[in-house]
């Protein structure tokens, strides 16, 4: 009878680790899969980010370009008008400001002495 129970209680710990095997086996393949699904996810993500790295990179590339052009214009348009200036009226605009730079009796503040 003792024999029995020895053999029974041996049984029982042979299934016990058997089971526990196979728990530790679909353990480590479902760990497994998670991991393959999370670096693929991983990977999906970084593709997108990537992706839309590079979409708003361009359009502030373009954006950028704009910009540059349409300063361009405005100087170009401004040289252009500065250009078309007659002599005339360049004189009356540096008459009207050569008094401020002059030294002289319109001068409120006393000469500098060197």
């Amino acid at each position: 009878m003792e024999r029995d129970i020895l053999g029974s209680v041996i049984e029982i710990e042979e299934e016990i680790k058997s089971r526990l095997e196979a728990e530790r086996k679909k353990a480590e393949e479902w760990l497994g899969k998670i991991k393959k699904d999370t670096e693929e996810e991983a990977g999906r993500q970084e593709d997108s980010l990537q992706e839309a790295f590079q979409a708003a990179l361009e359009t502030e590339r373009e954006n950028a370009g704009k910009r540059a052009s349409e300063i361009l214009d405005h100087a170009k348009a401004r040289a252009e008008r500065l250009e078309n200036l007659h002599d005339e009226i360049l004189r009356g605009i540096i008459s009207k400001y050569i008094i401020r730079i002059l030294p002289g009796e319109s001068d409120d503040s006393p000469d500098v002495e060197g």
